[in-house]
């Protein structure tokens, strides 16, 4: 029914509906884009749960943070507490601390940018993997002798590409006043099972981890 057909009263409160429902809908957006779980939901546990913050950690971030030429930092990142627990950060990629330690040095090497799969990675990214990799498995070799490491592209819950770098050992490991024990070896391991550390104990993991850490 077009405005001819419509009494001027009738046609102010609809006007007037309409007015505040736009007004609604602006300010859920907002809310969402202030808080993403919203309307995301709440994420599942996998890993740790997500309200534990990295570590904040004084003194400076290792060469290179901040290098993101043309790429953004990605929610994955974030959620994985970039900038506060880099360890190597390159012009594709950057390595950090698993703040969920499944194993001791669990590590995420994750993508700078957007792309939700391999195929929309670029030949350049690809092509500085074995540089990036090198540096990871040569500090997490120095720091715990690991006798096998996997990596595991799950992306169930974090979208952006990134693996979970997990050092595995048959023998039990002691780092930053924690110990860890490869519980599911030599099978699979169990990203579900992690090990309790206080911000103190992953911030001395990750000190530990930065001395370490390949110089260039």
């Amino acid at each position: 029914m077009g405005r001819r057909g419509l009494s001027r009263g009738a046609h102010g409160t609809l006007v007037a509906f309409a007015r505040d429902a736009v007004r609604l809908l602006t300010q859920q957006g907002q809310q969402g884009a202030e808080d993403p779980s919203r309307s995301a939901g709440p994420r599942p546990t996998v890993g740790g749960p997500v309200s534990r913050r990295p570590p904040p950690l004084g003194g400076d971030l290792p060469q290179g943070a901040g290098n993101h030429g043309r790429w953004a930092i990605n929610d994955t990142m974030r959620k994985f507490g970039y900038p506060e627990t880099l360890l190597g950060e390159y012009t594709h990629w950057v390595v950090l601390l698993r703040p969920w330690q499944v194993t001791a040095g669990s590590l995420v090497l994750a993508h700078k940018g957007q792309a939700e799969r391999l195929p929309d990675v670029s030949a350049e990214a690809f092509a500085e993997l074995p540089r990036v990799t090198a540096d990871l498995e040569g500090c997490l070799r120095k720091t715990f002798l690991f006798e096998k490491i996997n990596y595991l592209l799950l992306m169930m819950v974090d979208k952006q590409i990134h693996w979970h770098v997990l050092p595995r050992y048959s023998g039990p490991r002691e780092a930053a006043g924690a110990a860890f024990l490869d519980s599911a070896w030599p099978g699979a391991p169990d990203v579900a099972n992690t090990v309790d550390m206080d911000d103190v104990q992953l911030a001395a993991l990750l000190a530990l981890l930065r001395a370490n850490w390949p110089e260039r």
